[in-house]
């Protein structure tokens, strides 16, 4: 696809997914988790649209710069990723992160797709788990976490790294699946601010690449 239209159909897909968000009886987090879930799976079309780095930053650039509009302007419209009770800036971090690790990875899906995937399963897992069925709460910098939470981290990260990452053989698999997830979970239990959105990715290319 010529990836002048692939731009133009993400940044569509974005519009429409913040509106259809918007137009539903999900309200706060769960709304803000739904965009950022949408936003990831289009994220991981990326390798199948886009062969050069440049056009994903400036994709990330152009929706850095939309999602920003929204939270200066305000309109009814962005009140699905701004109304909440914390301070955060993911959704500015979010395509800053992705663009990152595209450009990183160098055209490696085995190293992009896992990291994205993390991005976008692993933190709303540990959110929404941790939501629901967080009993057993701890504190650290950004807050109060639980082990519920924590551990829905930890567990759909290990599984996307064995899943998704490529490796020699089994024990290798494992060892790097079970490593990754320890410090992908470590990483979000302690980022606050959605800083995580930047981080994660990041660390988890990291990880795949030096195991």
């Amino acid at each position: 696809m010529n990836p002048w239209l692939s731009i133009l159909l993400v940044l569509t897909s974005l519009g429409g997914l913040i509106g259809a968000v918007h137009l539903s009886p999900l309200k706060s987090e769960v709304a803000r988790k739904a965009i950022h879930l949408g936003m990831g799976c289009i994220c991981l079309s990326f390798p199948w649209l886009f062969h050069t780095a440049w056009h994903v930053d400036l994709l990330a650039a152009l929706a850095t710069l939309t999602l920003l509009a929204l939270r200066f302007l305000k309109p009814a419209v962005g009140q699905v990723l701004h109304n909440i009770a914390r301070r955060s800036i993911g959704e500015l971090l979010f395509p800053i992160g992705v663009a990152l690790v595209f450009r990183l990875s160098d055209g490696v899906n085995s190293l992009y797709l896992p990291a994205v995937a993390i991005l976008t399963f692993g933190d709303s897992a540990g959110a929404l788990i941790g939501r629901q069925f967080g009993k057993h709460q701890y504190r650290t910098n950004a807050g109060t976490k639980s082990i519920e939470g924590s551990s829905a981290v930890f567990f759909v990260s290990a599984l996307i790294v064995f899943i998704l990452g490529k490796h020699q053989d089994l024990p290798s698999a494992l060892l790097t699946a079970l490593v990754a997830g320890l410090f992908i979970a470590m990483a979000e239990g302690i980022l606050s601010a959605g800083v995580d959105n930047l981080i994660l990715p990041i660390t988890s290319y990291a990880l795949l690449y030096f195991l």
